[in-house]
């Protein structure tokens, strides 16, 4: 479980970076290329966030503690992360 949080909170801030990597693009394409670096960050973020929020459930339960980026042990974000998932699934 941890390795797959790790791996999506480390994926969303390589797609991040990804975003200002090309410097030879016109501003048109340099545009789009930044909004598919975000929508990529934000993607990998909310599954970061889902996995978490779910798996959390159990963890607890089962007297576990939970070994990921502090940011996705936090119930309020994670709250909001899977609200936000659930308003992305009725798009």
């Amino acid at each position: 479980m941890r390795r797959v949080i790790n791996y999506f909170d480390w994926k969303a801030q390589w797609w991040s970076e990804q975003s200002t990597a090309r410097t030879d693009l016109q501003s048109d394409i340099a545009d789009g290329v930044v909004a598919y670096a975000a929508k990529q960050t934000w993607i990998h973020q909310l599954l970061a966030s889902s996995f978490a929020s779910k798996w959390s459930k159990a963890l607890v339960a089962n007297g576990l503690p939970a070994e990921w980026p502090s940011v996705y042990n936090s119930l309020h974000s994670l709250t909001d992360a899977a609200d936000c998932e659930e308003d992305y699934d009725d798009e």
